[in-house]
Order: structure tokens, then sequence, then C-alpha cells
């Protein structure tokens, strides 16, 4: 009985899947119209060139970041999986079983 109320419930959310979002309907509304006298006072007036530019400039990876990621994060993992082969490689050398944690 319990699995059968379950698919029932699961039908009946499914039908009524549509109209949980915006009752099932979809509505365009003039978006550039509501905006337009807001853009135009969010800015002063003659920064329009540096909010253009200033999106290319963050996105600009210096030479010096580049190598400190690599440092910060390569450095580390290959020092991690060598420590850890050379672990194991010794763990084999004495005779202890490979994955045991002594």
């Amino acid at each position: 009985m319990l699995p059968v109320c379950l698919l029932a419930a699961a039908a009946v959310m499914l039908l009524h899947l549509p109209s949980a979002f915006v009752c099932g309907s979809f509505h365009r509304s003039n978006v550039s119209a509501l905006r337009a006298g807001t853009t135009g006072s969010a800015l002063p007036t003659g920064v329009e060139g540096v909010a253009a530019t200033s999106l290319s400039t963050a996105l600009q990876v210096s030479t010096w970041g580049w190598y400190a990621n690599v440092v910060c994060i390569a450095v580390p993992i290959i020092f991690l999986i060598t420590l850890y082969l050379n672990s194991e490689k010794t763990k084999l050398r004495d005779g202890v079983e490979p994955g045991s944690y002594i």
C-alpha cells in the first residue's frame, strides 16, 4: 500500500511540476526599459571607458603569479607523491605488507 501511495504522490508532483515555477507561464518583461534610468546614474560621467578596460585588466595573469601557482601547487604535490612512492618502496624492501599501516 505504501509504494502505491508514494508512486501516486510522485505522479501528482510530476504533473504539477510546471506550476511550481512561475505558475507554468513565461512572461517576458521589458527589462531594458526598467533599468534605463538607473544604468546611466549608476556610474559617474566619463567612466565608461574605464569600466570596459577594468575587466580585461582584472583577467590578466602576471608571469610572477603564474610561477607562484606552479611553486605553491605543483611542487608540493610532486613532493608528496615522491614521498609516498619512496615509503612504499621502503616497505617492500623491509618485507612489510604494502597496504599495512605500521
